[in-house]
């Protein structure tokens, strides 16, 4: 809101972010310990899925009518930029949680010797 007011850019790159994020916790999501990106192949409706929100969001920004309707606006080269470089984020920030958990939770050789 601070750069870009409110209104339709602000309203569509909040959604733009919401949705990205989303996407990425849905793989995040498959395990409280395992890597999202661990058996990636063993979920095609995983992608099928993912694939059609993805495009459904695109469409929705493509097609004007469906774009006024939704108060949208096509969002700048820089925040594009910005999208791409924040939704990878919280995706980070999980696979860290996740190897530290893996890490906290791998039997010592002391403990598994017993």
């Amino acid at each position: 809101l601070a750069r870009y007011g409110e209104g339709d850019l602000a309203r569509t790159i909040a959604l733009m972010s919401m949705v990205g994020v989303q996407m990425g916790q849905l793989f995040n999501c498959r395990s409280r310990t395992h890597s999202a990106f661990e058996g990636l192949s063993r979920s095609p409706l995983l992608f099928a899925a993912s694939t059609v929100v993805i495009l459904i969001q695109l469409v929705a920004l493509a097609f004007e009518p469906l774009r006024s309707l939704l108060g949208l606006a096509i969002p700048p080269a820089m925040a594009w930029l910005v999208l791409s470089l924040n939704i990878p984020l919280p995706i980070a920030i999980v696979e860290l949680q996740k190897a530290f958990t893996r890490r906290r939770i791998r039997p010592t050789p002391a403990a598994a010797a017993t």
